[in-house]
């Protein structure tokens, strides 16, 4: 799974996919039993239908994961501080919880707490250089800010949906 850049805080991804295929698998296959009794078809279509219904599932997954990671990398970096919207907000606010709480588990990476409090610093200089009445002409971080920087412009990159199904 590393290759795929898969985290542990996400292995809940592939769980859910599987329980969705093996379900689609074992519903096909029960709904079709009584009617193919010696030729097999009932397990080749129900296989059939549970891998369709792992990588619709995958898809939708990751079409979520990314679209709530791009929330909040978005906010985490400071791109468009002004135009927040409340689902925006809220989807932000959960994210923020959850890395607080994988990171309480000692699931999550120590940098992204570290990343909270970088983003505390980008807000506070983003309204500096804002003010006109303030001198700040641009906006600076330290090495380790910087590490922090760059590490989460290459974590806001999108899921890998083989990353899922691999598992």
């Amino acid at each position: 799974l590393g290759q795929y850049r898969f985290r542990i805080d996400r292995y809940w991804c592939p769980l859910i996919v599987q329980l969705v295929a093996y379900e689609v698998q074992y519903e096909v296959f029960h709904g079709m039993k009584e009617q193919h009794t010696s030729d097999h078809l009932d397990t080749a279509t129900s296989n059939i239908a549970g891998a369709v219904g792992g990588v619709i599932s995958a898809c939708v997954l990751s079409w979520f994961v990314n679209t709530c990671h791009n929330f909040y990398s978005a906010r985490l970096l400071q791109e468009d501080p002004n135009e927040s919207s409340t689902l925006v907000n809220i989807v932000y606010r959960v994210m923020r919880c959850y890395v607080k709480i994988l990171s309480c588990l000692r699931i999550n990476r120590k940098s992204e707490i570290q990343k909270l409090g970088m983003e505390e610093k980008l807000k506070g200089q983003q309204k500096e250089l804002n003010d006109p009445r303030h001198p700040r002409d641009h906006i600076s971080l330290d090495k380790d800010d910087e590490g922090l920087f760059l590490e989460t412009i290459v974590s806001a990159q999108a899921i890998n949906i083989w990353s899922i199904l691999m598992p």
